[in-house]
């Protein structure tokens, strides 16, 4: 099933509610995009832990981490994948 939604001249866009649902996501959440070579990914940083362990890997990356150390490694992890030639936009 595709979904789609526009996006705004100040590159704005509605995520589906099918979506949102689908990823638990709520007013004022944050979202990740992870670049890849096939597009992009959405990533809620609104996961738990044991959701992100999949996506950050086994220890040292996976569940060791708690609270803020967690958003800041997945903001890390974030960052290294969507850095195209070591640039960042």
């Amino acid at each position: 099933m595709a979904l789609h939604s526009k996006i705004t001249s100040k590159g704005q866009t509605t995520i589906p509610i099918k979506v949102r649902k689908a990823l638990g996501l709520k007013d004022g959440d944050e979202i990740s995009y992870i670049l890849t070579e096939k597009g992009a990914q959405i990533v809620p940083k609104t996961l738990s832990v044991d959701d992100l362990s999949d996506i950050l890997g086994p220890p040292p990356n996976g569940k060791q981490y708690a609270g803020d150390q967690l958003l800041d490694a997945i903001d890390r992890a974030v960052e290294d994948l969507t850095s195209v030639d070591g640039e960042e936009d």
